[in-house]
């Protein structure tokens, strides 16, 4: 599976695109699935459909929360610079790996990667996969570092 965007008409959309028999979901799910285009806000780095979530918000939710899963969607080389603590590796170039995988996880899920968008695109394929409870982190890392640990190395 590879996930795609397309340009069209000044809009972004999320694109599923599938080998023959790679997909674990079903030829019904899966060919519901190809094609269809998926609208992503570049402005506010997340879908209509999906729920954002602020850093201040993250923060309160990971103290109170043991089961919360936290996806950092980022490459080696940013995660090796800075991390949310807690944050599990899955970068989005390997999403055909896992993404199916994370998916079928019942536990509310926050993705984030260094602005918001690359995340957007991951929670939005997440939800039309079946994820009942995922949550675009607004700004990713780069609002955490600002709102949440100053401390943090930026890039």
């Amino acid at each position: 599976m590879a996930l795609c965007t397309a340009v069209q008409q000044d809009a972004l959309y999320l694109i599923f695109l599938w080998e023959k028999g790679e997909s674990t979901l079903g030829d019904s799910r899966r060919d519901a699935l190809i094609g269809k285009r998926y609208p992503l806000s570049v402005e506010e780095n997340h879908s209509p459909e999906i729920e954002p979530i602020s850093p201040k918000e993250l923060k309160e939710k990971a103290l109170l929360n043991r089961g919360l899963r936290i996806l950092d969607v980022r490459e080696l080389e940013e995660w090796d610079i800075c991390r949310i603590p807690g944050g599990i590796f899955r970068p989005l170039s390997s999403a055909n790996t896992w993404l199916e995988e994370e998916a079928g996880n019942a536990t509310l899920t926050i993705v984030y990667c260094h602005h918001g968008v690359r995340s957007a695109q991951v929670c939005l394929a997440l939800s039309q996969l079946g994820h009942r409870d995922v949550r675009n982190l607004t700004g990713g890392i780069a609002a955490w570092q600002r709102d949440v640990d100053r401390a943090m190395p930026t890039y």
